[in-house]
């Protein structure tokens, strides 16, 4: 699987046709001036024509089929304007693509709504350009992108938070699922897809036939991905979510491996578990150990990206990934990211409220209640006073609190919530518990691994294809907590292949323990780094804090050292992009 990368100029604000050629992997391009856009793509293979409505670049699949799209019909082509065309993609394909559309005298972009292909856009010295990533304009332009340190202290108190507004200055992140065009007068963004859309509107299915749906929709979407990518390596961690990528290959006939890695800790070791999977699935399994001596925290894991959101134990999975792959023949790794947040992983009282009023108090309502407090681990009057809580909160996204620790006190408080509601109006009084599901999946957009990654082989995060969050969107809260278990209806759809001790799982280890060996071996270079750092020299920093972060017992269970790690990444990356 290769990945996507594609870099679009034009000298103002008009359009005309869009000349494409091929981009030389490491030459230099300068464009002094143009006449009409021009699109540089690594490989052809990844750009459709659409005649005069302009140019498709990425992968595209039939919605229906799941193959994959290599010339588009005459149909589409003769859409009457660039928002026809773009309904009619969204309606009748899917993939990680972006749509680069001549509409009258404008040119618009959009990148479709899974997020996976994201798309970025400047002003240069020679006009305007979008982009896959910014490394291409840092290198095919004679303007250079650098640090906004303001945006920087904003995504350092919500790093999960993926919006317009970038770390960089002067590049901004097209919405996904809107199309965008720029003027002389500014940015205008129109919803094309819209998760309000795809809210629960019918009588609800039984959750065996809703497992049976899930089941179906996976196997399409990872036999999709397959298509392109030859053998893959799944990245297994023994939970349910790449457990039910590696059964959805399996049972599409997909090839692939596994690789898992474990801390030198029991704590963050999920061999057997994998082995389980592995043996029932009959596929080749790969086993690896984090070493913490290798991690280099002054090299960023979130090179080239556009916003510092790498954790530093990624180096030894990408480190590890790349030689699996390469013993292996994969072309690409995927992974499970985003899986707790696609199927519905709450902890809130909502599924309550909207089984309730779905159905009044029945007998169904009461199990939920009963299948909420499992999985909260909390008592019946426990769960009474949260729903009274929630209940008074109604449809309003909880509140999306600022992450404050180790920043100077004269930061600006980052206050996003305009933005955040934006994304949850018009969710139906009867399920307003998909305001908690809509907040999940955009708290986990910027720890997907997309189509545009620079490295070789692509990683890459398949769940949150489009046919997997409109499905997943249109099921009631309440069928994900049956039966008092997380993601039930995501442990369902492969049941009878997954070996039962992984169906039943409700936790798993983590690389924690390799995290804080990390901060234990590398104190004096985080001192150095934060305290010596361009985050410091920005006004970023509290340095009595992180000094006091720095003091933190290793071996402690103070979450503190985390934050502490990630502000070395911030650092890391600010750095990258110094002249």
């Amino acid at each position: 699987m290769k990945p996507v990368r594609f870099l679009l100029t034009w000298p103002d604000a008009s359009a005309g046709n869009i000349e494409h050629f091929a981009l030389s992997t490491g030459s230099t391009i300068r464009v002094p001036g143009l006449d009409s856009p021009r699109l540089w793509a690594e490989h052809e293979e990844h750009v459709l024509d659409a005649g005069e409505c302009g140019v498709v670049i990425g992968y595209l699949f039939e919605r229906a089929t799941g193959r994959r799209v290599t010339r588009l019909p005459r149909e589409i082509l003769q859409a009457p304007d660039a928002s026809s065309f773009a309904t009619w993609l969204t309606r009748e394909y899917w993939g990680a693509y972006a749509a680069l559309l001549i509409d009258g005298p404008h040119l618009c972009v959009y990148p479709d709504p899974s997020g996976l292909l994201p798309v970025f856009r400047s002003e240069t010295a020679e006009g305007q350009a979008c982009m896959s990533d910014p490394t291409l304009l840092h290198t095919h332009s004679v303007t250079k992108a650098s640090v906004s340190w303001s945006d920087l202290a904003s995504h350092l108190q919500r790093p999960d938070w993926r919006g317009q507004r970038t770390c960089l200055t002067g590049i901004e992140e097209a919405p996904a699922g809107h199309m965008t065009s720029w003027t002389k007068e500014g940015a205008t963004s129109v919803a094309v897809w819209q998760a309000s859309h795809f809210m629960p509107d019918r009588e609800t299915q039984p959750f065996d036939e809703l497992a049976v749906e899930l089941r179906t929709t996976a196997q399409r979407v990872m036999q999709a991905w397959g298509s392109v990518s030859g053998r893959l390596l799944v990245s297994a961690s023994g939970g349910v979510d790449s457990s039910l990528i590696a059964a959805a290959l399996a049972t599409a006939g997909q090839d692939f491996a596994c690789l898992t890695m474990a801390t030198g800790d029991p704590s963050g070791d999920e061999r057997v578990p994998v082995r389980m999977l592995a043996n029932a699935l009959s596929v080749e399994t790969f086993e690896a150990y984090y070493d913490p001596r290798r991690v280099d925290l002054a090299a960023p894991v979130s090179l080239g990206l556009a916003r510092p959101t790498g954790k530093a134990f990624m180096q030894e999975v990408r480190r590890h990934a790349i030689e699996a792959a390469g013993r292996s023949g994969a072309s690409a790794v995927v992974d499970g990211n985003g899986g707790d947040n696609l199927f519905c992983y709450l902890h809130s009282p909502a599924p309550i409220l909207d089984r309730w009023r779905n159905e009044g108090l029945s007998r169904g309502t009461a199990a939920t209640y009963l299948d909420m407090c499992r999985i909260a681990q909390t008592t019946l009057p426990g769960m009474a006073r949260a729903l009274a809580m929630r209940a008074r909160r109604g449809a309003r996204p909880a509140a999306w609190m600022a992450d404050r620790r180790l920043l100077a006190s004269d930061v600006p408080v980052c206050d996003a919530r305009a933005e955040i509601e934006d994304q949850v109006l018009a969710v139906p009084f009867k399920h307003q518990g998909k305001v908690d599901h809509l907040a999940l999946l955009l708290r986990t957009q910027n720890f997907i691994h997309s189509a545009s990654g620079p490295a070789d082989p692509l990683q890459f995060s398949p769940l949150m294809s489009q046919p997997l969050v409109e499905l997943c969107l249109s099921i009631p809260t309440w069928i994900w907590c049956q039966g008092g278990i997380n993601r039930a209806l995501a442990r369902a759809a492969f049941s009878q292949e997954l070996p039962a001790a992984i169906v039943r799982r409700v936790s798993k280890a983590g690389p924690d323990s390799a995290m804080r060996v990390i901060f234990a071996q590398n104190r004096a270079l985080i001192r150095d780094m934060l305290l010596g750092g361009l985050l410091r020299a920005n006004g970023l920093l509290d340095a009595v804090a992180i000094e006091q972060a720095i003091a933190s017992d290793p071996h402690g269970k103070d979450p503190i050292i985390y934050r502490l790690l990630d502000f070395v990444e911030a650092e890391a990356w600010s750095r990258s992009w110094q002249p």
